[in-house]
């Protein structure tokens, strides 16, 4: 069920982001002139839930950050991990391609989007990068 939940939210925050990405003549990177747009901020505020919090930040100038963050302390195990870590591995060629798409539509070529996992009490317990 989680598995197809990041699936699903990772693959409609993708196509929100090809879609709707407007540039300003600022100096700011693409990945920071798309998070100021008024569809980054619906995003994470559409994907947010009771059980998680979903925010959106940039680090590195080419590296957009999806954060989601429990509102329940978890009981995360090693096992629970690498079942998450494999699942996302399993989307790699898809997650790579819709990256190469959007960093097309930013005018962003090096781009990289990173999923990380947050525990309730600020704890990360997963973090995976895409390119």
């Amino acid at each position: 069920m989680k598995k197809n939940l990041f699936k699903v939210a990772a693959l409609t925050f993708i196509l929100a982001l090809s879609l709707t990405f407007t540039g300003c003549g600022s100096k700011a990177t693409p990945v920071e002139k798309f998070l100021n747009t008024s569809d980054a901020k619906s995003f994470a505020a559409q994907y947010s839930s009771a059980d998680y919090s979903v925010e959106l930040d940039s680090a590195d100038g080419n590296v957009l950050v999806l954060r989601f963050t429990s509102t329940a302390q978890l009981d995360i195990t090693d096992d629970v991990v690498s079942l998450m870590d494999q699942a996302l591995d399993s989307q790699s060629s898809v997650m790579s391609t819709a990256v190469a798409q959007i960093g097309d539509a930013i005018g962003e070529d090096n781009l990289v989007v990173r999923f990380v996992y947050v525990n309730a009490d600020g704890k990360e317990f997963l973090t995976k990068d895409f390119k």
